[in-house]
């Protein structure tokens, strides 16, 4: 005999909503990944905008070089690194362990949200760069 106690409760079925709500956890905990990647993607498109408006409004405008160098590079950067976020990588896993497709699928959205989070900030730097460009506030540029 074992030193395990026995506990002893009650059980009933679980309703109409708690299902509804169990299913559409597995579904968001799913879609996390898709999602880091549509969020990757629209931070492309918005970076790659961003440039191109940068690069057309600030040829000859009134904005200091610095400024408009530290704008275009904080978008460029914004935008290569959404890319390498979106950008597909090889691994190998055994399909037969549930604990180990957890742990690459954990990683691989660690991994996207890295690249999420570092992308929107150098898009938000660029933008508020921007902002201070066009107000004419200087800091050290």
């Amino acid at each position: 005999m074992t030193d395990e106690k026995i506990v002893q409760g009650n059980a009933r079925a679980t309703t109409k909503d708690e299902n509804f709500y169990i299913q559409w956890g597995y579904e968001t905990v799913k879609a996390n990944i898709g999602t880091a990647n549509e969020v990757l993607k629209l931070l492309i498109t918005i970076n790659v905008a961003l440039i191109g408006g940068g690069v057309a409004f600030l040829y000859n405008s009134d904005v200091p070089e610095g400024f408009r160098i530290t704008i275009l590079a904080a978008f460029f950067i914004g935008l290569i690194l959404a890319f390498a976020g979106v950008f597909p990588r090889k691994s190998t896993i055994d399909v037969r362990m549930p604990d180990k497709i957890k742990a690459h699928k954990d990683r691989v959205l660690d991994s996207k949200r890295r690249y999420l989070w570092a992308a929107s900030a150098f898009t938000v730097f660029g933008l508020l760069a921007s902002a201070m460009a066009v107000s004419e506030v200087r800091i050290c540029f």
